[in-house]
């Protein structure tokens, strides 16, 4: 059993959230851990769990450092712990960039109900493109650390590129009640719909392997000190790789890698690490959301997640007309329908597909059909912009907020200049936009929603 054990501790890192039985897990800080919790222990040789009763400090004492290699996991007067000295960037087994802010003893707690549901099942890929475990020094080689840097301190942050929000959302009206009873959704109900990203890590990798635009001065400057200071092994293919980015800047043809090649490898790896990235931060976000839901009424609201999909992306997928083939999405999602899910819910329903409009227009959740082969399975995440803005646009935040609360919607922070860009009448009608999807077996509309309160930035 104990050997067991050591297998279980070898392959289990900080910063990895797993199911261990019928319990979801993580390894937690002990200055995070409280009364009612569960904790991971060694009983006669096997590992069992023991309930916080109560918490008592004591003064301080003389210990000892423990470093275990590889994983700096093991057993402690019998509690399964964590102790490592990190410089702040931590890899876990399925290729994600953790941070550990303190250098501070971690032990194996049960989550319980803590969790949000159906986390890992319900999220595209389980949470994780990579298909082999990287290891740090394959993720260092294709990302300059500064950008894992950034990336590492704006985690938990909600965003400020685009429209990025947290909308309580009240299901209205229910339009395919089969489907609508299989993803637990009734009329009434109220849901929040989150849409955020991986806090810049992404946008400063693609800005590295692509000629996508920068927007900002500050943008091209933390890309040039990020090449600069790149300590890679692959240095000389990349300053060749740059040349030809930079050559390429302004055409109407994809740039395109071959997948076989080490620029193609760095970049997959590089795309990779940030999709992951996009994962983390909308976890950490979902959990900040369940402990402040927590905090103001007093009880665990028990989160249950529908899904999680990116929409910016590359992927790898089979049989597109008879063919295995790279599919890059961009602003938009993967609809497989239900022939194409490997999925114990989704297989019935297809996939989840949500159809956000504006801050104070409805939205929709829709589950995608089998007859969409023609767009390789994909769907609009969102109804898009108008290319003509509709002529009730408000002048400044004031004329917003005096617009939101008119259409009984609360809008929170909005400190952004850009918010104003966000108002309806910038973007398309949803209702024609459905329609369309509906009448081209894109996906089926399920439920109707109407946003109740708003944050952005």
């Amino acid at each position: 059993m104990l050997n067991k054990i050591k297998i279980f501790l070898d392959t289990h890192s900080i910063g990895q959230i797993f199911h261990l039985g019928h319990k979801k897990v993580v390894w937690k800080k002990v200055t995070e851990i409280k009364p009612g919790q569960k904790i991971a222990v060694v009983n006669n040789n096997k590992s069992d769990w023991d309930e916080i009763i109560s918490i008592k400090k004591i003064p301080r004492q003389k210990v000892y450092d423990i470093e275990v290699q590889g994983t700096h996991n093991f057993v402690g007067n019998g509690i399964i712990a964590h102790n490592t000295k990190l410089d702040g960037l931590s890899l876990t087994p399925d290729g994600q960039v953790t941070v550990d802010y303190n250098v501070s003893p971690e032990v194996l707690a049960s989550l319980g109900y803590d969790g949000t549901k159906n986390e890992i099942e319900n999220t595209f890929e389980g949470g994780n493109f990579f298909s082999e475990v990287p290891t740090e020094k394959d993720i260092l080689n294709a990302i300059p650390k500064l950008f894992l840097r950034i990336g590492q301190y704006r985690l938990g942050i909600l965003g400020a590129a685009g429209n990025h929000f947290l909308d309580l959302m009240k299901i209205t009206e229910i339009q395919d009640s089969e489907i609508a009873k299989k993803f637990g959704l009734v009329e009434g109900q109220y849901i929040f719909l989150l849409h955020t990203g991986s806090g810049l890590l992404g946008q400063y990798a693609s800005y590295l392997y692509t000629p996508k635009r920068k927007e900002h001065l500050s943008q091209k400057v933390i890309l040039e000190i990020g090449k600069f200071l790149f300590k890679t092994d692959y240095r000389k293919e990349l300053k060749e790789l740059w040349k030809k980015i930079e050559a390429f800047k302004d055409r109407q043809e994809f740039f395109a890698y071959d997948d076989a090649s080490v620029e193609g490898k760095l970049f997959i790896t590089s795309h990779n690490a940030a999709a992951n990235q996009g994962y983390a931060n909308r976890s950490i976000l979902t959990h900040q959301l369940d402990m402040s839901i927590e905090k103001a009424l007093g009880k665990n609201p028990e989160l249950d997640m529908l899904y999680d999909m990116p929409h910016v992306f590359v992927h790898r997928e089979k049989n597109h007309f008879g063919k295995d083939v790279w599919a890059h999405r961009n602003g938009t999602v993967r609809a497989n329908g239900p022939a194409r899910m490997n999925h114990p819910l989704f297989s019935q329903t297809g996939e989840p597909v949500f159809i956000p409009s504006s801050m104070s227009t409805p939205a929709y959740i829709c589950a995608a059909t089998d007859e969409n082969s023609s767009t390789f399975f994909s769907a609009s995440h969102g109804t898009g912009r108008r290319k003509n803005p509709e002529t009730d646009i408000p002048e400044d935040k004031d004329g917003l907020f005096d617009k939101m609360k008119a259409r009984q919607v609360k809008l929170f922070n909005a400190k952004s200049k850009g918010v104003v860009m966000q108002d309806s009448a910038y973007y398309k009608d949803v209702e024609e936009v459905i329609t369309g999807m509906e009448e081209n077996k894109i996906v089926k509309a399920v439920a109707k929603m109407q946003p109740v309160a708003v944050l952005m930035y």
